[in-house]
């Protein structure tokens, strides 16, 4: 049923075919084009978002780093810093460890030292409230504690933090290694929620060993920031608008510090093996995730970004291109679809005269309403051609007698013209009987002009048209030794031809017409000393052939002018008619790239080149019959 269809409608209607090509060609197109633009769109977001990210990433690295480096300045000058003038000449960190002392010393003794403590113990809420805290402004709050816990000093912008500090204590004591306490620059505590109920709120804390000044490896006390840890995205807050994915701070241990996401938090990292990972970037479960990591302070900063995320932008995009492109699709075809049947409909009519016509019917006449478009200027030019041919047709039935008539008197008129033509045979035939006459009175110059004469004229009427560069010559040296039976030593003539080109092929007759000119234009009869040079080389796939005199030269001028003819064969001139002809055989049986060059100057001589293909006589044959065909 399809075949039979296929066949009725498409194979043997071209408007069909046509359309179908032409539908064919849109919907490839529309569906190349979109595909292209859901590429490139796909690949652009795609590239916005991972740059996004990467800006994203460098902030919050920036950001927790400067946390890190604020928290180490703040806890060297606990040791270093500068001495207050009312501190007694002490530092922070021998003011905690003699109120640590104290508040591990017997309580009898306390009574006397009690208001050196209180000094001390001031001295540090004022280091803690006036250069601790102004240091890092999303500080929450900030603490200094002995190693059992039970000396705490803290200080925060929304009051103590008493109530999370078992929290931080279990941390601690769960981590705590005392003979490896400056294995590391800094600590973290991971995220920990400050509240409770639907929507916690989470912290994170910067905590280090409070080393004794006297033995760095033994520690009396930890110092600990805390911070909020929503405050990590005032780093990335003007990227909001392009936020894409996941954005998590790590500890090397695989511990979340922050979640953007707040999915992770309370939950183990399921992919701690990419903090480890050499590579920056990298795929997981269909994801893009970037890497940023501090090998000094020992924490990752790590942007996930879910594909599904990169182009959930585009999912309605998507549906209002495809489906504009759909609705767009089938009203062009619809209109093709009409707009070929009326087409085939207006066709249909002029085929139908047409076979008319090719029945005999002559007669037969396309019916239209106007020749605006293609199709009425076919119907009324066919009908003028019907109209035409039927006339034709009869003028040509009563004037055919008549050209077979003219025809047949043209024939014979024809045959007498050939047969009251010389014949060179005759003529070759009575040179030769004059020659002997010659011989018989011994006058020898004349016998051998004669001589000569005949053998021009005898290789003049052989058949062949391509003979070769070697019998080209043979004709060409009888040709100047009749000229030179007539100018005696007036003229000499040097022949410099390399052996390497005599086989090759050449026109019959192509040189000596050169070589005749050069003769007629190129001797000075006032002068004793005419010479002419006649060479032949080859030249990469070609023959050069030139004649040369020391005769007349010629101007500027008349040197352009047959130059000139030269390049416009077309151009009729009674002068240089045999150059013009070597030059009009050389281009039609060799083409526009051999030919005729002129060299000449003014008393400096004349100099004419030949350029021919290097084909033998059997390749020039074929050349030409090719050209021919």
């Amino acid at each position: 049923m399809i075949r039979v269809w296929i066949a009725k409608y498409i194979k043997s209607r071209f408007l069909n075919k046509l359309l179908l090509l032409n539908s064919l060609i849109i919907i490839s197109t529309v569906s190349i084009l979109v595909f292209f633009i859901f590429y490139y769109i796909s690949n652009t977001l795609k590239e916005q978002a991972i740059s996004y990210n990467s800006q994203i990433l460098q902030s919050v690295s920036s950001y927790f780093l400067d946390q890190n480096k604020t928290f180490k300045k703040t806890m060297n000058y606990i040791y270093y810093g500068d001495l207050l003038e009312n501190s007694g000449g002490y530092s922070v960190i021998q003011a905690f460890q003699d109120v640590n002392q104290y508040r591990q010393s017997d309580p009898s003794d306390k009574s006397a030292i009690s208001s050196e403590i209180v000094e001390k113990t001031a001295y540090i809420y004022h280091f803690m409230t006036s250069r601790a805290l102004p240091s890092d402004t999303h500080m929450s709050d900030m603490l200094l504690v002995n190693p059992s816990f039970d000396l705490q000093l803290s200080t925060g912008r929304n009051g103590r933090l008493t109530r999370y500090v078992p929290t931080i204590r279990d941390f601690i004591d769960n981590s705590r290694s005392d003979a490896h306490i400056n294995s590391q620059r800094i600590h973290y505590i991971p995220s920990f929620s400050k509240t409770t109920g639907r929507d916690p709120k989470f912290m994170y804390a910067i905590y280090d060993y409070l080393r004794d000044p006297n033995d760095p490896s033994l520690y009396v006390g930890y110092m600990l920031s805390t911070y909020d840890a929503d405050s990590v995205k005032s780093a990335y807050e003007r990227f909001n608008l392009n936020l894409t994915g996941i954005i998590l701070i790590l500890t090397n241990d695989g511990d979340i510090i922050f979640d953007s996401s707040g999915q992770f938090y309370g939950k183990p990292f399921p992919y701690k093996e990419i903090i480890t990972s050499p590579n920056r970037s990298t795929i997981i479960n269909n994801s893009i995730v970037d890497i940023y990591r501090d090998e000094d302070y020992g924490f990752a900063v790590i942007g996930i970004i879910p594909k599904s995320d990169l182009y959930k932008g585009i999912h309605k995009f998507t549906q209002v291109i495809l489906s504009t492109t759909f609705a767009c699709l089938i009203v062009i075809l619809l209109l093709s679809f009409f707009g070929t049947s009326i087409f085939s409909k207006r066709l249909a009519n002029v085929l139908h005269t047409i076979k008319e016509i090719q029945r005999g019917n002559l007669s037969a006449r396309v019916n239209f309403k106007d020749r605006n478009d293609e199709v009425g200027l076919i119907s009324y030019n066919l009908n003028i051609m019907s109209e035409k041919l039927e006339d034709y047709i009869g003028r040509e039935l009563a004037l055919e007698l008549r050209r077979k008539e003219a025809e047949l008197k043209q024939k014979t008129a024809e045959l007498y013209a050939l047969q009251s033509q010389i014949n060179p045979h005759f003529l070759y035939n009575t040179l030769e009987t004059i020659r002997m006459t010659a011989i018989i009175t011994q006058d020898q110059t004349v016998s051998q002009m004669i001589k000569i004469l005949a053998k021009l004229i005898r290789s003049s009427i052989k058949d062949e048209m391509m003979i070769s560069i070697d019998d080209e010559l043979r004709y060409c040296r009888s040709f100047l030794e009749l000229y030179s039976l007539r100018f005696g030593e007036l003229l000499e003539v040097i022949i410099d031809i390399e052996d390497e080109i005599l086989p090759y092929g050449i026109p019959k007759h192509l040189l000596q017409p050169i070589i005749e000119n050069t003769i007629f234009h190129g001797i000075n009869l006032n002068k004793n000393d005419n010479v002419i040079t006649v060479k032949g080389s080859k030249v990469n796939d070609y023959i050069v052939l030139s004649v040369s005199d020391n005769g007349h030269g010629m101007d500027a001028t008349r040197l352009a002018s047959i130059t000139n003819k030269l390049k416009n064969l077309h151009m009729y001139s009674q002068e240089s008619i045999g150059l013009m002809n070597v030059e009009s055989r050389t281009r039609l049986i060799y083409g526009d790239n051999c030919g005729l060059q002129i060299k000449s100057s003014h008393h400096m001589g004349t100099e004419v080149i030949l350029t021919i293909l290097a084909l033998t006589k059997e390749e020039l044959f074929e050349h030409v019959q090719g050209f021919d065909r």
